[in-house]
């Protein structure tokens, strides 16, 4: 298992994002464009997808996997 090199630059939007996440129907692909419709529209923000991606939570075309599908049934 090797670390990853994803990263954040600032943490401010992560409870946010998760949230809006949790909230929202999964999409067919995690991708900029599904961001922008949660409104997280930064340039900083694109960075979620990467970090989705190392956390196993979407695989690397951004189609999310059962992990993601996990985490959403959470708040259930």
């Amino acid at each position: 298992m090797s670390l990853t090199s994803a990263y954040l630059v600032t943490t401010k939007n992560l409870e946010a994002f998760l949230n809006a996440v949790q909230s929202a129907k999964a999409p067919e692909r995690f991708n900029n464009k599904f961001l922008t419709q949660l409104d997280f529209t930064s340039s900083n923000d694109r960075l979620f997808i990467g970090l989705f991606k190392a956390l196993g939570l979407i695989d690397e075309s951004g189609v999310p996997t059962k992990r993601y599908y996990a985490y959403l049934d959470q708040g259930e």
